[in-house]
């Protein structure tokens, strides 16, 4: 079937545009999803990477876009700083070319305390280089919980991604 716009705002609403991604699905090409993040993306929190929402994507994505073949890379590491993500970003989009990255970020780095100014500017390095490398982004917000919240401040770091959101004009996914 010929995917449209309204396919992927049906997945999720929020996020878009995505013309990569839409382009690829259009013309029955390779999609290739880059899964970046913490425990939570790599399946700590759902209990198995199986579980974890990068499986679960290319299940649904699969699903949805038969005649495009889909595959999602989960490429999380726990406790990895944006810095050190960003060191290796290059490698990653270079090795697996993908039209779409889906970064979850800043949690490690408010728990660390990284200078909030630091991390606004690694998060900007690596949507910058993202799109260089011709991918889509979307950033995702960190999970967190209350009683983290009492003891670690996770403003500055979400008003950071909301900046970089607005002005870099990526979406951004809040959980």
């Amino acid at each position: 079937s010929d995917v449209c716009s309204s396919d992927l705002d049906e997945l999720a609403p929020e996020i878009r545009p995505l013309p990569r991604v839409q382009a690829t699905i259009a013309q029955r090409q390779k999609l290739t999803v880059i899964a970046l993040g913490g425990a939570s993306t790599g399946g700590a929190a759902a209990g198995t990477p199986e579980a974890a929402y990068p499986a679960r994507l290319q299940a649904l994505l699969g699903q949805r876009f038969p005649n495009a073949p889909v595959e999602v890379i989960n490429a999380s590491r726990p406790r990895e700083t944006t810095r050190l993500l960003v060191e290796r970003l290059q490698g990653l989009l270079i090795a697996h070319r993908p039209q779409l990255v889906i970064w979850e970020t800043g949690t490690a780095d408010a728990v660390r305390r990284v200078d909030p100014g630091e991390f606004g500017q690694y998060l900007q390095a690596g949507v910058d280089f993202a799109r260089s490398r011709s991918a889509d982004i979307i950033l995702m917000d960190f999970q967190y919980g209350r009683g983290a919240s009492a003891l670690i401040d996770f403003e500055p770091y979400l008003e950071r991604l909301d900046w970089a959101s607005t002005m870099k004009e990526v979406a951004l996914f809040r959980r």
